[in-house]
């Protein structure tokens, strides 16, 4: 049997091919090729679709029209880096830096915590990382590098979920600013010194500022006391009488708290007494009272100190 194919020669439909057009279709060399349209000249683009070529670019559009959240954020952010990467020099600095967590959470994490993250030897070690100030409190205080892990940790559990609560809650209250003259005022951090652009929770923030620096450097005079005792009331709306409800008695009435005020106030153990009181009794009032603060303190854009606050921000 023949191996060769039963058609040598190519069949007779396939011969005359070369009148046959090539199957891609090509223009012809002598027509330019058509332009696609361009995407701009689209009649259906909106203005998240420019957002979105922009953010793609890696051109992101800013605009900030609700400055007092961004007051809050960037505050927030901030004391967080410093309490993970950092820490604090010694108690009295990480007490100051407690209360102002309170203010940039607005109230909104327990007041137990700052207690024991204050008073337990175990978190103080984690919390400050000056080690001379770390030994104070155990001799084997926590490792550098696993207190800032810890740091990190108790930031996620305690933290974390406290500043999204609070952004949560100023978000229905935050003005927005759509006037470009009038929100590059408001961004200019010198012309809106207020935490969350809220003037009045700066005032008691001062007022208890105040009041815990009067407290850990002890006074000169039981007069002293006197005077810082009345402050209390406004700073923490008189909120301490639920936690002490005796408290002025109770100074005048025990030798030994007089002496850790007044007498002896530069007495290294009276001075950790005073830490002790700033975070078993203000602390906790501080909290309470931004709380109650936050609720309903105006929003202003600007500094208004010069002007002098409205009859309603005096209120609390």
């Amino acid at each position: 049997m023949s191996s060769e194919p039963e058609h040598t020669t190519p069949p007779e439909e396939y011969e005359d091919l070369g009148d046959v057009q090539p199957l891609e279709d090509e223009p012809a060399a002598d027509e330019p090729e058509p332009e696609s349209e361009p995407a701009e000249t689209r009649l259906d683009t909106t203005v998240l679709d420019e957002a979105q070529r922009r953010v793609e670019s890696g051109d992101r559009p800013e605009l900030n029209v609700t400055p007092a959240l961004t007051n809050l954020h960037e505050s927030q952010r901030a004391w967080l880096r410093r309490w993970r990467t950092e820490g604090f020099g010694s108690r009295r600095e990480l007490l100051l830096a407690l209360h102002q967590l309170q203010v940039w959470t607005l109230g909104r994490v327990p007041s137990g915590w700052f207690k024991q993250v204050a008073t337990s030897d175990v978190l103080l070690t984690v919390a400050i990382t000056d080690e001379r100030e770390r030994r104070r409190y155990r001799d084997n205080p926590v490792d550098l590098k696993a207190a800032e892990s810890e740091r990190d940790l108790l930031a996620s559990k305690y933290i974390r979920p406290r500043v999204r609560r609070a952004w949560r809650d100023l978000r229905p209250a935050a003005q927005e600013v759509t006037n470009e003259e009038q929100r590059k005022r408001f961004e200019d951090p010198e012309k809106q010194p207020f935490p969350a652009m809220r003037p009045r929770l700066y005032q008691r923030y001062v007022d208890q500022a105040d009041a815990t620096v009067r407290l850990l450097d002890g006074f000169r005079s039981l007069e002293h006391v006197e005077v810082w005792l009345e402050d209390l009331d406004e700073a923490g709306l008189g909120l301490i009488e639920q936690l002490v409800p005796d408290l002025d008695w109770k100074i005048r009435r025990n030798d030994v708290i007089e002496d850790m005020l007044v007498h002896e106030r530069h007495e290294s153990k009276f001075v950790a007494e005073r830490e002790l009181w700033v975070a078993k009794y203000l602390l906790p009032t501080w909290n309470a009272a931004i709380r109650a603060i936050a609720r309903d303190a105006d929003e202003h854009g600007e500094d208004t100190r010069e002007k002098g606050l409205s009859p309603r921000d005096k209120q609390l």
